[in-house]
Order: C-alpha cells, then sequence, then structure tokens
C-alpha cells in the first residue's frame, strides 16, 4: 500500500538489477523494477521504477514512482512521483503529480479525476 508521507509501498514482486525481461508484465500487486524491461508493465498496484533501471513500454498502476528511466506513456489512478534525476519521455495521466527539481521529463500531462472525485462529479451531474 502507498503511503504518501513515507512513500511505504508492500512489494510483491521484485526486478532485480541483474533481470532483462523481453515481454509485458501484467499482474495485480506492487511491484518494483531495478532492472531493465522492454515491454509495458500493467498493475492494479503501485510500480517503483528503481535509480538504475530502464523501461521502454507503457506503464500503467495505481500509484507510479520513477527514479530510473522510462521511454513510454506512463497512467496512473493515484500519483505519479518524477524523483531526483529521473528521465521519462512520454505522456503521463494521473490526479496527483510531483516532479523533483532535477527530474527531466518530455510529453503531456494529463489531470485524470482520482476515482472519489470522479463519482463526486457523476452525482452533482443527476
Amino acid at each position: 500500500m502507498f503511503d504518501k508521507k513515507s512513500r511505504v509501498v508492500n512489494i510483491s514482486t521484485l526486478i532485480s538489477e541483474d533481470a532483462v525481461v523481453n515481454g509485458n508484465i501484467s499482474l495485480s500487486e506492487s511491484i518494483k523494477i531495478d532492472g531493465k524491461v522492454t515491454g509495458g508493465v500493467l498493475t492494479t498496484g503501485d510500480v517503483i521504477i528503481g535509480e538504475n533501471s530502464v523501461v521502454t513500454g507503457n506503464i500503467s498502476g495505481n500509484n507510479v514512482i520513477i527514479s530510473g528511466r522510462v521511454n513510454g506513456d506512463i497512467s496512473a489512478l493515484g500519483r505519479i512521483s518524477l524523483m531526483k534525476d529521473s528521465y521519462v519521455a512520454g505522456d503521463i495521466s494521473y490526479s496527483a503529480l510531483e516532479i523533483d527539481d532535477s527530474a527531466k521529463f518530455t510529453g503531456n500531462c494529463t489531470l485524470v479525476a482520482a476515482p472519489a472525485e470522479a463519482e463526486d462529479e457523476e452525482d452533482k451531474a443527476e
């Protein structure tokens, strides 16, 4: 689970620094990637991209923390955090965004309503 204050995430899957994955990854829990992935990452849990990692493909998760390099689009139901010295080339969609001063980002940003906010908007429309 993601805790905004302490950034604690229970990780069920770890791709280590020396691992290379070619192909899409689909899971329902949180994942931390410290290696190289060529392919998409799709989860309903959180995604953490470590400092020395490289992901070439789209990422979709609940909250996404980037400390490494991503070449692809990122979609989060919650928060996207681009940490110190991270690099992202791709479009991002999120309900909350945090970008460190030394992070590099090339692409478009789209703010989407958080699930609870979307339900509130639908209730107001009725």
